[in-house]
């Protein structure tokens, strides 16, 4: 059992050195946990800091019927929500220092990473996955990185290290065809209640 831990641990700090490496950036830095009374709901990324707010965009689902939010262990709140998309930006005020992250662009054929927390029974993991960009839609992409439950919210990082969407899950509402495949929400959706919040 402990041969297993100690492999498992080796293969997740390989994934986050690949992930350096590919991006030049530390996702650790900029990725957060969404939480409901000390239990993880999904993943965020940081996309802005404005007047000692640090703002992170996440999936709608992330926080749905959650009346107690917090991130990273620090009271949170939504500030804006796009009733076509399952995305919202919520915002809090810690006492650490975040690494604020910038948008890019999706396309087919594009190398990615997928970033987020996952509950691995008592032990909540940070985890990277590599993959490309395998299909495009107006709003939505799929890609075969790895997505597992609690990622939900967690950023797709280019090679550059910007933000080209959230992670929204597996097939979501795309049917069986796409059962190998993951779902991402552009990130020029997030972009859009970036810009309407900080105006």
């Amino acid at each position: 059992m402990k041969t297993k831990t100690a492999i498992a641990w080796l293969l997740i700090l390989l994934l986050i050195f690949l992930v350096i490496c590919i991006t030049g950036c530390h996702p650790e830095q900029s990725v957060v946990m969404v939480e409901k009374n000390g239990d993880l709901r999904g993943s965020g990324v940081i996309v802005a800091h404005h007047e000692g707010y640090y703002y992170v965009l996440t999936m709608g689902h992330v926080v749905q019927d959650v009346d107690s939010l917090a991130i990273d262990g620090i009271p949170a709140k939504v500030v804006r929500t796009w009733a076509d998309q399952d995305i919202v930006l919520l915002r809090f005020c810690p006492v650490r220092q975040y690494r604020v992250l910038s948008f890019g662009r999706a396309h087919v054929g594009q190398r990615i990473v997928s970033c987020g927390y996952v509950d691995h029974g008592d032990l909540v993991i940070f985890i990277t996955n590599p993959g490309y960009v395998t299909g495009e839609f107006p709003q939505h992409f799929t890609f075969n990185a790895g997505a597992f439950p609690g990622m939900s919210g967690g950023p797709i990082l280019n090679e550059a290290g910007q933000i080209v969407g959230l992670c929204e899950g597996l097939k979501g509402a795309w049917g069986q065809a796409l059962d190998s495949m993951a779902i991402g929400i552009r990130a020029e959706c997030g972009e859009v209640l970036v810009e309407e919040e900080l105006k």
